[in-house]
């Protein structure tokens, strides 16, 4: 099992969803064992954590933590100066039918859409980063998001660094690649949830990373007021990134010295 898969099977665990499965389980074997103060206690606090990580409130609460300090750029009039826009991937759609293959994920083309908004603003290359990290994952991601931003957005020019795994390697890769270009500043696009971690990735490069964050946690109406306490599917994938952000940033502090951001 590679490094990447062997971490993301690591991280399910821990998520809300695969804490409350063994919370859950171990319920159960305490209730068989005759246990039953302790199996109802167990029960009860697992329901409680999947219920806290499944309601709009404690996503909201996550997000402030995760885009702190991480604003957008104007969405109109001039932009900072910079020598290319750097789009950092976002995973795959896999054997998409429609599409005859890998293609963009729903997260991805979020970061691409901005992307090429961006282009046609500024006109400045955009380069897109991302390689294939998982068995089975065989054409690089960066591959399939050029394509998109070529064929179905427009963009001229397109470069693609195709080896990337993590955000940490996106960043190092694309550095070398840019300051062999002679290249130093960027435009740096990815969700606001995740700029804090990518902004650390390029630390001491030797490339100043402007943050062009997109997709902010803004609440949908299903989100405001008493619906905020109302659990649902969408409300624990939104927790379930934010988890995988702070637990990112406090990997990297560990692993790799930074601090994770502003």
């Amino acid at each position: 099992m590679s490094e990447v898969a062997l971490t993301r099977a690591l991280e399910a665990l821990v998520m809300p969803l695969g804490l409350a499965l063994a919370g859950g389980a171990l319920a159960l074997l305490l209730a068989a064992a005759g246990r039953r103060r302790a199996a109802a206690t167990l029960g009860t606090l697992t329901l409680l954590v999947l219920y806290a990580a499944s309601i709009p409130a404690t996503g909201q609460w996550l997000a402030r933590l995760n885009e702190a300090g991480i604003a957008p750029l104007p969405p109109d009039g001039p932009l900072p100066a910079a020598d290319a826009i750097v789009v950092l991937g976002a995973g795959r759609y896999a054997d998409a039918p429609e599409y005859g293959g890998d293609t963009a994920s729903r997260l991805a083309l979020e970061r691409l859409r901005y992307a090429a908004r961006l282009h046609r603003r500024t006109g400045l290359p955009v380069l897109v980063t991302g390689g294939a990290p998982l068995p089975g994952e065989d054409v690089p991601e960066a591959v399939f998001l050029a394509r998109v931003l070529r064929e179905d957005f427009g963009v001229r020019e397109v470069h693609a660094e195709a080896a990337a795994r993590t955000t940490w390697e996106n960043a190092r890769n694309t550095a070398r690649w840019l300051k062999a270009r002679g290249w130093r500043r960027i435009l740096l696009v990815t969700h606001a949830q995740h700029m804090r971690r990518a902004l650390a990735s390029y630390a001491g490069t030797g490339i100043e990373a402007i943050p062009a964050p997109t997709r902010f946690s803004t609440p949908d109406a299903m989100a405001r007021g008493p619906f905020r306490w109302l659990p649902s599917a969408a409300a624990l994938e939104g927790v379930t990134r934010h988890l995988h952000e702070l637990l990112g940033r406090l990997w990297y502090r560990l692993r790799h010295g930074v601090a994770g951001g502003r």
